[in-house]
């Protein structure tokens, strides 16, 4: 059964030999493992050592089959081409491509490069920590705080919790204190 097996899979593996000497190492080699089994038959070695080492032969086909296809003039060309620097440089476009594509074309880095409200440059973030990150001085933050009973017109404000790590907002009118 084992020898039927090998047989069928060298004919596969020959397909990938040179059409040359295809039908010669297809003969060969299969000439070679049933002589081998019959020679380990012959000597009335177990069948469990016979099957491993007509494998081992049989593995030593497909090896021998793939160097001589790696020995043909396409796949030293094809060799040659996938050493040189262009091909790496155009495999990283490629996969860059498909990244792009596949994120429809990088939507969240666009929407954070470019914010959605058409006036951004007057935005202001306020800090209650005592850092500011806004043209806005400490003093002027405290007089509105105290002095005004609301926002000034077009004004937002929202809270950040920090152990749930939401923004809490739109907030009602007298929140911003």
């Amino acid at each position: 059964m084992i020898l039927v097996v090998c047989r069928i899979a060298i004919l596969a593996a020959s397909g990938v030999v040179p059409r040359a000497a295809r039908a010669d190492w297809r003969r060969a080699w299969v000439a070679e493992i049933r002589h081998y089994a019959t020679l380990l038959r012959s000597r009335g070695v177990k069948n469990r050592y016979v099957l491993a080492r007509i494998w081992h032969h049989f593995m030593g086909a497909m090896l021998d089959a793939w160097d001589l296809l790696s020995d043909t003039p396409r796949i030293r060309h094809l060799r040659s081409a996938v050493r040189k620097p262009g091909f790496c440089l155009g495999l990283i476009a490629l996969l860059l491509a498909a990244i792009v594509v596949s994120s429809r074309g990088l939507a969240i880095t666009r929407a954070m490069l470019a914010p959605r409200y058409p006036d951004a440059a007057r935005l202001v973030l306020i800090s209650e920590g005592g850092a500011l990150l806004s043209p806005i001085s400490a003093s002027q933050l405290a007089y509105w705080k105290t002095e005004s009973p609301r926002p000034p017109p077009r004004v937002s404000c929202a809270s950040w919790r920090t152990a749930t790590g939401t923004i809490s907002g739109p907030p009602s009118p007298g929140r911003c204190r």
